[in-house]
């Protein structure tokens, strides 16, 4: 179930007519407010902070991909993830909600951040925290 809500949060983030500063830290901090009391808000929350992990991820490969024309895209993600050279590993043990306390611990720390797009925020934090696949 959390898996059919994190990719729902993706996909209206994506789909959304907002202008893209509109998701800065400051955005997210407010869909995160309420997060311990609101499940809704807890899931979307953690579906953007998790959405944009994964897209990061998947924006490498698929520039491996495109410099790598003579194969496909299974093909050089599947090497890609065997040789740990996507942009970030997490543990095995970390958690969803780790990886979003994690962001949003950043934002209350870095206020100067809040402005930019959220993105640029989780792939500090995660790249901080992992920045090698081992």
């Amino acid at each position: 179930m959390r898996i059919s809500i994190a990719a729902m949060a993706l996909i209206l983030y994506l789909a959304s007519p907002i202008p893209a500063m509109a998701w800065s830290g400051n955005a997210l901090m407010g869909i995160c407010k309420d997060r311990q009391t609101n499940t809704r808000s807890a899931d979307a929350c953690r579906g953007l902070i998790i959405g944009a992990v994964h897209g990061l991820n998947v924006g490498a490969l698929r520039t491996l991909y495109e410099q790598n024309s003579d194969k496909t895209s299974l093909d050089i993600a599947a090497n890609e993830m065997k040789e740990k050279r996507v942009l970030f590993c997490p543990p095995d043990s970390v958690t969803n909600e780790q990886v979003t306390d994690m962001v949003l611990n950043y934002l209350e720390e870095h206020p100067d951040k809040r402005d930019q797009n959220f993105a640029e925020s989780v792939f500090d934090v995660v790249r901080k925290a992992w920045p090698k696949c081992q």
